[in-house]
């Protein structure tokens, strides 16, 4: 099974995962964070993103917030380059972004 823990490890890859500060980016980052990865968090509440942070923060591992509408190229462009300059890579993206905000998602349409 030695091929399993190769091909899923994620040990110093970096990941990023927009919505980072929702209950499904914070939870899937504190996954990562066990693993060994270096993660970054986007969100657009800055208050509520420095706080996951420093919660996840005390799992001794690397993670970094940072303020993100991914709605905005321009704001995507900025960070992205951030990201680059921190780590010269992204290994991972998840995008949890939209979750509980009216209209970011589709329901089944009703008949």
């Amino acid at each position: 099974m030695e091929y399993i823990r190769s091909l899923f490890n994620v040990e110093n890859k970096v990941v990023v995962i927009t919505g980072g500060s929702g209950i499904l980016g914070t939870e899937m980052a504190s996954g990562f964070l066990c693993a060994g990865a270096k993660v970054v968090l986007f969100a657009r509440n800055g208050e509520n993103l420095k706080k996951k942070v420093a919660a996840l923060g005390k799992k001794g591992s690397v993670v970094i917030g940072l303020h993100c509408d991914v709605t905005s190229e321009e704001n995507m462009r900025s960070v992205n380059e951030e990201i680059l300059k921190k780590f010269g890579r992204i290994d991972v993206l998840i995008n949890a972004a939209g979750g509980n905000v009216a209209g970011a998602t589709w329901g089944r349409p009703t008949n």
